[in-house]
């Protein structure tokens, strides 16, 4: 799917604060059509661009609210912590999308490795 569609945004459409959860519980382009209402499982993420996704820790969500779901909630609260500190990096021009491959990250000194 990566390779024909992309990170198209409407497969990113379950916000769970400023990450987002897969899968959406429904997202269809003009070649899919996903329906996941009640899918247990969540894996969080961060939608970069049409091109790059970066993928946390998920598991299966156990209450109504991911925060209330036990082995859940601490992948949430770092999810969320990361793509803070991904925006921020992006916004000071502490990283930035590789120019000749749009699937690199690179951070000011040219290094592919990124800590953050």
């Amino acid at each position: 799917m990566g390779e024909q569609q992309g990170a198209h945004p409407v497969f990113f459409t379950r916000k769970e604060n400023r990450a987002a959860a897969l899968p959406p519980p429904k997202a269809r382009t003009s070649e899919i059509n996903l329906k996941y209402p009640n899918f247990p499982l969540r894996l969080f993420c961060y939608r970069v661009s049409q091109e790059l996704v970066i993928l946390f820790n998920g598991g299966a969500k156990t209450s109504l609210a991911v925060q209330n779901s036990q082995d859940l909630n601490l992948y949430f609260i770092q999810a969320n912590e990361f793509v803070r500190r991904l925006e921020d990096a992006f916004q000071s021009g502490m990283i930035k999308i590789e120019a000749n491959d749009s699937r690199l990250l690179k951070d000011f000194n040219g290094n592919s490795e990124i800590f953050i």
